[in-house]
């Protein structure tokens, strides 16, 4: 058969911008060149746990970084070039006065890092932003708005993340390019969304405590080749030592290897622009790939393993355009005979099955929603949150399909999406699923 698994790790990350009071002005001769605000309110005795995407490592950080990402996106607001980051001269001097305005080892703070020339998004101005990463700086704005007074953290931090990381990439978009220069990329993206905002002050808000439910594995990610020539990714995994000793390893050091899917993932497909188009024939594979994946995984001989987090940035492509299941982080496997297992609510939102959230049952009838879900933005090419509207089945289609489908097979897979999505006793199998898909398959090809 083909089951198609592929394991990837994902780095989450959530950003807080907070509305600082300020209590100190410039007032050295040789002062920064920003107005760093700080917060009289800070309490370090009980510190954030983000680490702002690897930049840090003392968690005691966060209220620095809230204050100098502010201050970036003021000056660049204010410069007629719209540059993001000073350069090594201007940065040392900031560097100089935070560590006296805060008592802080700025050192431990990583900010040194984000200097202009330290890498290609370094160097970018809020226009080389806006012209690079329009759609994921207009995302990132609409998905990390403050949580509000109903208590839904968990849905904002996991848009938020989604957004984060769908950013990713770099300057010249090289395979190659390490975690740093993705997030210095990322960086450069969020300061000049805050740049757009300083006049209202209505920058973007989150919680970076949402840092710590992600329980996953935190580290670098390399790309390698084996001796037989096939590329890999190697993940050095870095985990507190606590939690440490669930992980098999050897020794103090301990690393992950995974296929190289080189084409990326399916959200950078359906959503990264005009120069990335799937066909519909194309659309129909990776979905009967993936579906093959999570078959698989439900009929696991010693038990059914739920994945749980089902959606197209964990869905793979390698170079022959075949799609693998990724990021097995929130999985859970229940043994033969039990309908459900007990569990807090996972996943991202969107993607999580209702019933699931009401009452925190796990089950592969909860994946199947999600697969749905996927689907619909399969062959529509929206986003999970924007998929509820009325109207023909051409006025769903995918603009990019330029109208180059079957209405038939196009019919066939809404109504399987739709009944994925619906009342858990009557959404379908995953083995069902796949049959309906490759008729689908079958109509278009003839």
């Amino acid at each position: 058969n083909r089951e198609k698994l592929c394991f990837s790790s994902l780095v989450f990350i959530c950003i807080l911008i907070t509305a600082i009071d300020p209590v100190l002005s410039q007032t050295s001769n040789n002062s920064c060149i920003l107005d760093i605000q700080s917060s009289p309110s800070k309490n370090k005795s009980s510190c954030d746990s983000g680490n702002w995407g690897g930049f840090i490592s003392n968690s005691c950080c966060t209220y620095l970084f809230n204050g100098y990402l502010h201050a970036l996106g003021q000056h660049a607001n204010q410069t007629e070039t719209g540059q993001i980051f000073l350069n090594s001269t201007q940065q040392s001097s900031c560097l100089t006065e935070m560590k006296q305005v805060d008592d802080e080892d700025v050192s431990s703070c990583g900010v040194e890092r984000l200097t202009s020339g330290a890498s290609g998004c370094s160097t970018y101005t809020t226009m080389d932003v806006v012209n690079k990463f329009g759609d994921g700086l207009k995302n990132l704005d609409e998905d990390c708005k403050p949580m509000d007074s109903e208590g839904k953290s968990e849905e904002v931090c996991s848009g938020c993340l989604r957004r984060w990381e769908e950013i990713g990439g770099s300057s010249n978009n090289n395979a190659t390019d390490s975690d740093s220069e993705a997030n210095i990329c990322r960086f450069a993206v969020l300061v000049t969304l805050i740049s757009t905002k300083i006049d209202t002050r209505e920058w973007p808000q989150t919680i970076v405590q949402c840092l710590a439910r992600q329980n996953g594995f935190a580290g670098n990610v390399y790309r390698g080749i084996l001796s037989n020539g096939s590329h890999v990714a190697v993940k050095h995994i870095v985990k507190d030592k606590q939690a440490a000793e669930t992980f098999v390893r050897e020794g103090d050091e301990y690393f992950l290897v995974y296929e190289l899917c080189h084409n990326g993932n399916l959200s950078e497909w359906l959503y990264a622009g005009k120069d990335r188009i799937l066909s519909w024939p194309q659309r129909l594979q990776i979905a009967i790939d993936s579906a093959w994946g999570l078959w698989f995984l439900h009929s696991y001989p010693e038990g059914c393993i739920v994945h749980r987090d089902i959606k197209p940035t964990n869905i793979l492509i390698d170079t022959e355009f075949q799609a693998k299941l990724a990021d097995f982080g929130l999985s859970k496997v229940m043994d033969v005979g039990q309908s459900y297992v007990s569990s807090e609510v996972r996943g991202t939102f969107g993607y999580v099955d209702p019933e699931y959230q009401r009452n925190h049952h796990v089950n592969a009838k909860g994946d199947v929603y999600s697969f749905g879900i996927v689907l619909l933005q399969l062959i529509s090419g929206q986003r999970a949150k924007v998929l509820a509207r009325g109207g023909k089945v051409t006025e769903f289609a995918d603009p990019k399909l330029n109208g180059e489908y079957s209405v038939e097979a196009f019919d066939l897979v809404m109504k399987l999406a739709l009944t994925c999505t619906g009342p858990k006793q009557e959404r379908p199998s995953m083995d069902q699923v796949i049959l309906r898909l490759k008729k689908a398959l079958n109509i278009s090809i003839q």
